[in-house]
């Protein structure tokens, strides 16, 4: 054999090598691959924050340009706090016999799985909306979770909604939420932080608060950065003392609070679970439970955060009362008596009608998702669409300032009367 046919065979044979060693490591890799992705999803940057929400509803995700994660500000992956360490950021709901929740680390886990996300994502210039949809298996719940971003904020939002799809009731309905704040912990020697709710100078806020002593970026003197989960439903229980979210209520949780002068004598690696246990849930009804994720330089500054961030969750609301008709309805029934709600803020609203028979019955509601709010000098335009029977209908609103009359009108509703109050 010549030197050119050895050469030949030796390539021949290394190319062959690497050939399988491609194929085992594709096998190996195919066997050990998730059905879920642990730590996709997409990263967010303001002005103040970059966030990672990961596409099964919780923080922390892991980016190829940015790394891991979670919340941070200052903006920089030296001030990470939630994608470090353990990522125990998520959630699990009950119902009945059944359970799912979903955490980075932790993956899908229950007894009954999840479908593959839903995402849509809108980009309305001063924040970003951000919305998940997922279903159980069993076809009886859907859960959606909207993350709001803003640009110029220390917060965001996350509006969680459980919907009963099934055609049975949801008997003892109940949701966690996880939070492992690890404040700063990368560059601070360990996990330690100070923690408590801050139930006594604002027990309304609903507001668990870790933060840990150290000199901001830019700052001119030593400061402390803040981190703060909130909810604008106060939790039927809470745990600072790391119970797992797996299992329905808690066993001896542990509270701590942060004193009036907003010192706390508590610092260690704790995390916070809240717990709403949420009664029964009729086929076609829903729960909404609102959280703000939020930072401050100060304690003063992260509770003036998230009351900022709750005056946008309730928003102005409009309200409106008159008359309003059904196009096509059965002869002999009429509609009267409407509330006409519209909230600014987040964008929403619903239409309450009262029926006519031979006596009034309980209000049918139709919700509102409003598209545009322009107001000008002398009235209000407002486009949307109404939802009447889970169908889209098109719909608009003016609303006139000088004499507080309110038009509402598509296809299928017409609605006309004067502001409330």
């Amino acid at each position: 054999m010549n030197t050119l046919e050895k050469t030949r065979n030796m390539r021949l044979k290394r190319l062959t090598f690497m050939f399988s060693i491609i194929i085992v490591a594709a096998f190996l890799l195919s066997i050990a691959t998730p059905a879920y992705a642990f730590y996709s999803g997409s990263v967010y940057q303001g002005n103040f924050i970059r966030v990672g929400i990961n596409d099964y509803g919780a923080l922390g995700v892991y980016d190829s340009i940015f790394g891991s994660t979670g919340f941070q500000y200052p903006i920089g992956s030296e001030y990470e706090s939630l994608a470090t360490g353990w990522w125990g950021e998520g959630w699990s709901l009950f119902y009945e016999g059944e359970r799912v929740g979903y955490s980075p680390d932790d993956d899908v886990w229950g007894t009954v799985s999840l479908s593959q996300p839903m995402i849509t994502v809108q980009n309305l210039g001063y924040k970003t909306i951000h919305e998940i949809i997922l279903t159980t298996s069993d076809n009886r719940v859907r859960i959606t979770f909207t993350y709001t971003i803003f640009d110029n904020e220390k917060f965001i939002i996350l509006r969680t909604a459980i919907e009963n799809i099934g055609t049975s009731t949801l008997y003892e309905l109940e949701h966690k939420r996880i939070v492992d704040w690890d404040v700063w912990v990368r560059y601070a020697g360990g996990y330690t932080n100070y923690w408590g709710m801050d139930d006594i100078r604002r027990p309304d806020l609903h507001l668990t608060v870790a933060f840990k002593n150290r000199t901001l970026v830019g700052s001119v003197s030593p400061d402390t950065v803040y981190m703060g989960f909130a909810s604008t439903r106060a939790p039927s229980d809470y745990d600072h003392d790391w119970d797992d979210y797996y299992n329905r209520g808690f066993y001896y949780p542990t509270h701590f609070s942060i004193r009036a002068d907003g010192t706390t004598a508590y610092a260690g690696d704790y995390c916070v679970v809240y717990d709403w246990r949420l009664g029964d849930l009729a086929p076609g009804d829903e729960v909404v439970i609102y959280q703000v994720y939020g930072a401050g330089d100060s304690l003063d500054e992260l509770e003036n955060n998230i009351q900022k961030a709750f005056n946008i969750i309730r928003g102005k609301v409009i309200k409106a009362t008159g008359f309003a008709s059904v196009a096509n309805m059965e002869r002999g029934r009429d509609f009267g008596l409407a509330s006409l709600k519209l909230n600014k803020a987040l964008m929403t609203g619903s239409l309450d009608m009262l029926t006519f028979t031979a006596a009034p019955t309980a209000p049918s509601s139709f919700k509102i998702v409003l598209s545009s709010y322009n107001e000008y000098d002398n009235m209000i335009y407002v486009k949307g669409v109404i939802f009447i029977d889970d169908e889209p209908v098109a719909t608009t609103i003016v609303i006139f300032k000088d004499t507080g009359e309110v038009l509402l009108s598509s296809k299928t509703v017409f609605f006309t009367g004067k502001l409330a109050g």
